[in-house]
């Protein structure tokens, strides 16, 4: 059958890494045969020819692509005992916008010969295909960053850390049948890492990162006392308010790997300033 596909198939093996100093960058290889479980990769039993876009993916993400060179065959095959071929016709290595995965993507072409009605035709198949992707990338970890600031007159931390950090998303589940009310859970993706406050003029500051924050999903930043975080006031409440970068939900993607100044302040301290 001949036409225009497009499939994708998963890599078959995890690459060799080769880490670079200066400037900071992985140089990684990729090496493999891609199968598809399901059949032939493409086939064709006619002389007008098939083409196909065969997407492997790589099974590795990556914020910036600098340099890679890539091969898949067989390259070419034809036979003198008629017209049919199967070919390679170019590869590539992409980088996926939303995802920052890391795709190997190569353009098949198979042709067949139709022999008439009588004596039937030739089909030609493409089975299995090996493949290999050097590719340099850049190291731009994936990181949610920001500063947490209150007032020493207001809190006082009893040992560190008093507070945590995450980044993470809500799944909400509908009322069900004879039910009034649903439920939400919270789904943590990244854990953040909190320094040691700083106290200047009466006010504590303590930077976090929060690092390994997947690409294309959107997240919020959740900051949460720990029971050695203690009010200074019978009556006052640990609690922030976000301020300066104030998009919720935050979603990274290899162009925008990191969002910084993502910071909390006590809600004594009111307004946010």
């Amino acid at each position: 059958m001949s036409g225009t596909f497009q499939v994708s198939l998963p890599a078959t093996a995890a690459p060799v890494v080769v880490g670079i100093a200066n400037p900071p960058s992985q140089l990684l290889l990729f090496a493999g045969i891609a199968t598809n479980s399901k059949g032939q990769i493409l086939g064709n039993c006619d002389e007008d020819t098939s083409r196909m876009t065969l997407t492997l993916h790589l099974n590795r993400t990556a914020t910036r692509i600098l340099q890679h060179s890539s091969t898949a065959a067989l390259a070419s095959i034809s036979s003198d005992e008629g017209e049919w071929q199967v070919a390679v016709d170019a590869s590539e290595v992409r980088l996926d916008p939303a995802t920052g995965e890391i795709l190997l993507v190569v353009e098949l072409a198979a042709t067949g010969e139709s022999m008439g009605f009588l004596d039937g035709a030739t089909c030609v198949y493409i089975d299995r295909i090996s493949y290999t992707a050097h590719v340099l990338v850049d190291i731009q970890a994936p990181l949610i960053a920001g500063t947490v600031r209150w007032r020493a007159s207001d809190f006082a931390a009893h040992g560190w850390p008093a507070l945590a950090v995450v980044a993470g998303y809500w799944i909400t589940t509908p009322a069900s049948p004879g039910s009034l009310f649903g439920s939400s859970t919270w789904v943590v993706v990244a854990t953040g890492i909190l320094e040691q406050p700083i106290l200047v003029d009466g006010t504590y500051s303590a930077d976090y990162v929060i690092q390994g924050v997947p690409f294309g999903r959107p997240v919020q930043v959740l900051l949460t006392s720990l029971p050695n975080f203690v009010a200074s006031a019978p009556s006052a409440s640990p609690g922030f308010w976000r301020e300066h970068n104030l998009l919720d939900p935050i979603m990274l993607t290899p162009g925008q790997p990191q969002q910084l100044n993502v910071d909390f302040i006590a809600n004594t301290i009111f307004p946010p300033r």
